[in-house]
């Protein structure tokens, strides 16, 4: 068994805190690739540990539950410190100060949306320990033969391309490949970024709602980029980026190049910038997901400027998946991997 004490401060204050990325962090170390399982101990009688979603103001409601379940005021018995401080003690009946996690090719195989939290009503002590252990088969890295889950937890570099149509559930799906990690570049690659004409003097609405959507439904510790310079993004990424998706940034890229505009050069400029995405693409040193679209299923559009758009996509789905360490294709919410050819 591996393990590591961490020390972290939750300040004067009852307090959710997120630990996740260290204890991504030290299994990745631990595990060396291989799989196991991490156990999360808090050696506190007053604190306890939750997987539960954060970001999206679960952690308010918890400390509201746990207000109501377990006031502040004199019924307690273990009465000492702050007012109501025996209720602390009581907490960790309803939060354990415990919590265990498979660990598959050295990353944390937490749920959608998971994170592992340090729960803490004490005010009174405002500095906590966390032991971190690491544990697997004869106390010897074992590799796990669940291909199909070891598959979407890889090691950096590596790059997966999630195809789909309208609503087919691509971006959840993307979203869910990478819900277990530590360090996350959310990249909205579409008519709100930065750079040519996807720097607009208004901003489009429904891209701005899309955009704040995503911002609610995931992990806090998510960071958010807006541009369509996806290339350079990729080049100096480190950690995990989630990319949605390619058919904005194309939309974007093609304006950019004067597509819309009939300038005579615009398919050399797009044939260039989708260039040097597919270039960053390939030499990326971080875990990418994209999501694209899947246009070519549908009904042929009405216009020129449509039939080019869905011709380009195409093209540059192909040569993306060609680079791709893994593809899949979602289709009403279920899941397709795309063997090469």
């Amino acid at each position: 068994m591996k393990t590591q004490i961490i020390s972290v401060r939750t300040g004067g204050r009852e307090t959710v805190l997120d630990i996740t990325a260290e204890c991504a962090g030290f299994a990745r170390t631990a595990a060396d690739g291989g799989d196991g399982l991490l156990h999360v101990f808090v050696p506190h009688a007053t604190a306890g540990v939750a997987l539960l979603e954060l970001g999206a103001r679960s952690d308010e409601d918890l400390l509201a539950t746990l207000a109501g379940l377990l006031p502040a005021d004199e019924r307690w018995r273990h009465a000492h410190g702050s007012r109501g401080h025996g209720r602390s003690h009581v907490m960790p009946a309803f939060v354990p100060p415990y919590a265990t996690i498979p660990v598959i090719a050295g990353r944390l195989a937490l749920g959608t949306w998971q994170s592992v939290a340090l729960v803490d009503l004490n005010a009174d002590n405002p500095d906590r320990q966390v032991r971190l252990s690491f544990l697997s088969e004869g106390g010897t890295t074992v590799r796990s033969e669940e291909k199909a889950l070891s598959a979407t937890i890889r090691a950096a570099p590596w790059r997966v391309l999630v195809l789909g149509g309208a609503r087919s559930g691509k971006s959840e799906r993307a979203e869910r490949r990478l819900a277990g990690e530590p360090d996350v570049t959310y990249v909205a690659a579409g008519p709100r970024g930065q750079g040519g004409a996807a720097d607009r003097a208004e901003p489009d609405p429904d891209w701005t709602a899309r955009v704040a959507a995503h911002r609610a439904r995931r992990p806090a510790r998510w960071r958010t980029a807006e541009t369509t310079d996806v290339a350079a993004l990729l080049a100096a990424a480190r950690g995990a980026v989630l990319i949605d998706g390619i058919g904005t940034w194309l939309a974007a890229a093609m304006e950019e190049c004067g597509a819309w505009a009939g300038d005579a050069e615009w398919a050399a400029r797009l044939a260039d910038r989708t260039g040097e995405l597919v270039a960053a693409w390939r030499a990326t040193g971080a875990y990418v997901v994209a999501v694209s679209d899947e246009t070519g299923l549908g009904v042929v559009p009405e216009t020129r400027a449509g039939r080019v758009f869905r011709d380009e996509l195409g093209r540059l789905n192909q040569v993306l998946a060609a680079e791709s360490d893994e593809a899949e294709l979602v289709v009403a919410g279920r899941v397709l991997p795309l063997t090469p050819g």
